[in-house]
């Protein structure tokens, strides 16, 4: 790490200070408009979602699609420190300090390294197939109890997306929690080097990139490769893959967390019920209310007591916490609107689906307290999921049928497999090959006091049917 790096500590906060020798050291950048001597920079942007005023900005370069796009760097240049490019030919009229360098995304990676090499706070990183980003945000929402926090903004969780939150986080934060996906992941892992981490399942998702539930089982397991011995490993110990990460786990000597409902599990969940659960943890038995009914909320609240219980918190102050968690969107958020003169309830998890995330959501819809004749299932196609794409959409047919609904529409070539499963049991539904063709037809469908479950891939564009209903589009 260059020496000329420090903590800044005049403004009462505990932030990355780089100055001008440091910051090109640390990318093999060359200024070729410098900064003053005694220049400093709080941080770095890669992404919109992530700047702050005082921040380096990282402009994309050399064919790469990674970092701000132009209207970006126009946008924030007046609040920023300079910019790091690979061309600087578009920026020169900016009037800020330049900084070239040979790759923009080594470049990031390097300031993001630099972050985590400075940090003295706990760093959490939380991956599975399904239920990351609503894990992610409900460990910050209950850890934030303990100290101030930075976390993974959007579904930033690949290697480049967690270097620009890493390289955009405070040093003055007792907790950085990062959501971490498959991909690269023995890079990302050993970028972020994580304290602690959550696995909270695998299952059939992204099989068309990695074929067995087996091989994904293998690459999360990975997660533990960045992580020093006796740190600890929170694992869902119900997996069928749980010997995988038990095994990764001991190799890399970490501890051992576990939760779930099996016998041994160390956070062992003994009732659930759509408002709360039971748990065990060292011979003690603890009652928590949930913040959404579905037994897969429970097990995500495991996990992050899981991780409290890794950092040494209290659990009673944890528990605390948990009703008032807010459900991100796409992911089990909720609203209550007004739709053509109708009541609505939407239920909206339209941004990722996979077979278990399917099969969680619905089980959680079939514990919804509805009037009469008003549940309703709109689901989308599951993407990514292989030659078997067919199977694992008909198989959802028992499932839908326990979710107990009035009013059942499938849009997608994949969900047609459903529908040839389900027409002749449900009069109240039809198949869509796409969501254009649903909203045309939607008010046909919905009724007052409906409430309505929104899942499936985002790929599948579902999203629109919710800003339709929402009234965020006309």
């Amino acid at each position: 790490m260059p020496s000329e790096i420090f903590t800044d500590t005049r403004s009462g906060g505990h932030v990355a200070a780089w100055t001008r020798d440091a910051l090109a050291q640390a990318t093999g950048g060359t200024w070729l408009i410098a900064p003053a001597e005694n220049w400093r920079a709080s941080g770095l942007c890669a992404y919109q979602e992530g700047f702050r005023p005082g921040h380096v900005l990282l402009s994309r370069g050399n064919g790469n699609v990674k970092g701000l796009a132009p209207k970006w760097v126009r946008a924030f240049a007046p609040r920023a420190s300079a910019i790091i490019c690979v061309d600087p030919a578009p920026w020169q009229e900016l009037g800020l300090p330049l900084l070239q360098v040979p790759d923009s995304f080594e470049a990031l990676l390097a300031v993001a390294g630099a972050m985590r090499r400075l940090f003295a706070g706990k760093v959490l990183a939380v991956t599975g197939s399904s239920g990351k980003t609503t894990t992610t945000h409900l460990a910050a929402h209950v850890l934030r109890a303990f100290g101030p926090l930075s976390h993974s903004l959007g579904s930033a969780n690949m290697l480049f997306g967690v270097a620009w939150n890493a390289a955009s986080m405070s040093l003055d934060d007792a907790y950085w929690i990062l959501e971490l996906s498959l991909a690269k992941m023995q890079r990302t892992s050993r970028l972020v080097a994580p304290d602690a981490a959550i696995v909270l399942n695998v299952s059939e998702a992204h099989l068309i990139y990695w074929n067995t539930v087996e091989n994904i089982a293998r690459q999360k397991s990975a997660v533990f490769l960045g992580m020093q011995p006796g740190s600890v490993a929170v694992v869902n110990h119900d997996m069928d893959m749980f010997p995988i990460f038990e095994e990764a786990a001991r190799k890399r000597e970490l501890r051992l967390l576990t939760f779930g409902k099996a016998r041994d599990a160390d956070l062992r969940l003994l009732e659930y019920n759509a408002g709360g659960m039971r748990f065990a943890y060292r011979d003690a038995v603890f009652s928590a209310a949930l913040p959404l009914p579905g037994e897969h909320i429970a097990m995500d609240c495991l996990a992050v007591l899981g991780a409290a219980a890794a950092f040494g918190l209290s659990l009673e102050k944890a528990l605390m916490r948990l009703p008032a968690f807010t459900p991100v969107e796409g992911r089990g958020a909720r609203r209550e609107v007004l739709w053509e003169g109708k009541r609505l309830k939407i239920i909206d998890e339209s941004y990722n689906a996979n077979p278990a995330s399917m099969r969680a959501a619905l089980a959680a819809f079939s514990e919804e307290s509805c009037p009469d004749t008003s549940r309703v299932l709109m689901l989308g196609d599951m993407l990514e999921l292989g030659e078997d794409a067919p199977r694992y959409h008909y198989e959802l047919e028992q499932v839908v049928r326990l979710a107990r609904p009035d009013r059942i529409l499938l849009v997608g070539p994949e969900m047609r497999h459903l529908w040839e499963k389900l027409e002749n049991a449900f009069s109240g539904g039809a198949w869509y090959p796409d969501v254009n063709a649903l909203l045309q037809d939607c008010p046909r469908w919905l009724k007052d006091q409906d409430t309505v479950l929104i899942k499936s891939s985002n790929g599948t564009g579902l999203t629109k049917l919710v800003a339709l209903l929402c009234g965020m589009i006309a």
